[in-house]
């Protein structure tokens, strides 16, 4: 149950990540600021001073593949550990410039991928473990 829970959230972080409003990068016009929206796999934040939502982006694609690795293979829980870490930290950049470069949806992404963190330090059972509690080992 752990493994397919990373794997949905990695997967739903990912997915939030292409769609166009998870981005923002605040441009002067006539009137005042004007606020363009783009995807986080978009590299034009990454020229404007946005760069936290691309690098989160690539980070988060990484932890899908590690997640999905976890989830068939069973291995690879401290590199998808660092992963959503890392991916969790370069969701949080766009911070630096309050109410800048900030949007709900990143602020979504960031708190699925803080979920992503925190279960992948959880000791929940995923049903791997085997129950030898109560049961002698024959000699």
């Amino acid at each position: 149950m752990k493994r397919k829970l990373i794997c949905a959230l990695a997967f739903l972080a990912a997915a939030a990540e292409a769609l166009p409003w998870s981005a923002s990068l605040q441009f002067a016009d006539k009137g005042g600021m004007k606020r363009v929206y783009f995807s986080s796999f978009d590299p034009s934040p990454f020229v404007g001073r946005n760069f936290g939502p691309f690098l989160a982006a690539v980070a988060s694609s990484v932890l899908l593949v590690a997640a999905l690795v976890y989830l068939f293979g069973k291995k690879g829980l401290p590199f998808l550990r660092v992963m959503a870490g890392a991916a969790f930290l370069f969701s949080l950049l766009p911070l630096l410039h309050p109410g800048e470069h900030f949007t709900w949806l990143g602020g979504g992404i960031s708190l699925v991928l803080l979920a992503v963190v925190v279960l992948s330090f959880l000791p929940l059972p995923d049903g791997t473990e085997k129950k030898t509690a109560g049961k002698k080992k024959k000699k």
